[in-house]
């Protein structure tokens, strides 16, 4: 006769927190050209830091961490408030 062992499965862990999506230096600086004003739409604000419009407007939609990174800012330093004005 043989024997059969039997692993013991051990208990479920829980996972690790999920690390922040790292944003690109190029996206940072898409995103500070838009923040502070110096590029007056998305489109201009990507032609400044290389990177395509629509990758650019897509990160806004989708990734909040993205427009989320100059969070720290106060409104005063927004360029959204800015343009808002006539």
């Amino acid at each position: 006769m043989s024997t059969t062992e039997y692993a013991i499965a051990a208990p479920k862990t829980r996972r690790p927190p999920a690390k922040k999506p790292r944003i690109s230096r190029k996206m940072h600086q898409a995103l500070e050209a838009y923040i502070t004003g110096t590029a007056k739409t998305q489109v201009e604000a990507a032609a400044k830091a290389g990177i395509s419009s629509e990758h650019f407007c897509r990160a806004l939609k989708i990734r909040p961490p993205a427009a989320g990174c100059t969070a720290g800012r106060g409104s005063a330093t927004s360029g959204v408030a800015a343009r808002d004005d006539p």
